[in-house]
């Protein structure tokens, strides 16, 4: 883990505070500390990153073109959530402490998290989870740690659901050979029980390069570049492996058919009646949303949906558009018509008409 974060200040706050322990612990191994003296800028207006910024310890001032000032003290309820969020940020902000030490954080990350809890048994959030059926729902390690690959990283969140219905279950022996050196790659691998050794050959010549245990991934390189495999990969011992065939795994990589609309667009659609609904949790929706939203987070989206009007239309966001997709998918289940706010809350201002 970071070694510079406090866990138990980073699990304070908010939406990483509604994490299971191994995605909090994550973030914050992914996640960087800074330290400002007095006086010294910790972000500026007009700013586009794609950073969620939270004040750990001393005090931030902010200030708008307007030359309105307010204060952000550790410790209070206004620093539980990240500082000027809304991209472009609309504030500068400076350290008015000697030090003061804030966290930066992928909103993209944290909305990605939030969105698999919903999906995938322990995965993301822990105020709901949807059970898997069979012996798989008893043990969500080897789902997460999956999922936390560079590959499925990218996964759109609309498709996790079907990843998991796609992989099959394989038993091996000691000693058997799970991919070969030099062969086109036809699987990605996760190891779901055992370990297995990687080899490289030389000629005859054998190199063990490395030992695999459980809840590690391997072969996702051939199946994205389409180059014949490096290595060989023999199970060192008894075990089992999840495996996910090459056509599955690259049509998931790509965005579902879901309806995507810019701010603009969103506007329109309001203002010929569509509804609003923001799917962020309660308490970040009450400290930044938008009051003539609908807020219905996406943890409780399951309950609530069959009781939306199917004759209106529907505009969701949450901050980066990772939440939104997840909810799309859930409503268009339903036979809801749904448009999601591009970027999220993130890229753009607001959804006010």
């Amino acid at each position: 883990m970071n070694s510079s974060i406090d866990l138990n200040k980073f699990r304070s706050l908010i939406p990483i505070s509604s994490l299971f322990d191994e995605n909090i612990v994550y973030l914050a191994e992914h996640s960087i500390v800074e330290t400002y003296p007095f006086g010294k800028q910790i972000f500026k207006r007009g700013d586009t990153d794609h950073d969620s910024i939270f004040l750990l310890s001393g005090e931030v001032i902010l200030r708008s073109n307007e030359d309105r000032e307010s204060i952000i003290q550790s410790g209070t309820e206004k620093a539980q959530y990240a500082m000027a969020n809304l991209k472009p940020r609309h504030y500068d902000g400076f350290s008015n402490h000697k030090e003061t030490v804030v966290v930066r954080v992928d909103t993209q990350l944290i909305d990605k998290m939030m969105a698999w809890g919903e999906i995938v048994p322990g995965c993301g959030s822990g105020m709901q989870v949807i059970e898997l059926s069979g012996p798989d729902a008893e043990d969500s390690s080897w789902m997460m740690a999956m999922l936390l690959t560079r590959s499925f990283l990218k996964l759109p969140a609309a498709n996790i659901e079907k990843v998991f219905h796609l992989l099959e279950e394989k038993s091996y022996k000691a000693g058997d050979i799970v991919i070969q050196q030099g062969q086109k790659g036809r699987y990605f691998y996760i190891i779901k029980e055992g370990e297995c050794d990687v080899i490289r050959f030389t000629g005859t010549v054998e190199a063990h390069l490395a030992t695999l245990k459980t809840t590690k991934s391997f072969g996702e390189e051939a199946l994205m570049s389409n180059d014949p495999r490096n290595a060989t990969v023999r199970m060192k011992t008894d075990g089992k492996l999840m495996r996910l065939h090459k056509k599955h795994f690259l049509a998931l990589m790509k965005d579902p058919q879901l309806n995507w609309i810019d701010i603009k667009q969103a506007n329109k659609l309001i203002k010929d009646g569509a509804i609003k609904i923001d799917v962020r949790l309660e308490n970040e929706f009450k400290a930044s949303g938008d009051q003539k939203a609908l807020n219905i987070p996406l943890y409780l989206l399951r309950l609530k949906v069959p009781h939306l009007n199917k004759r209106r239309q529907y505009v969701i966001y949450c901050d980066t558009g990772e939440r939104s997709a997840a909810a799309a998918f859930i409503m268009s289940d339903y036979g809801l018509n749904v448009s999601i706010l591009k970027g999220g809350l993130a890229d753009c201002q607001s959804t006010a008409s």
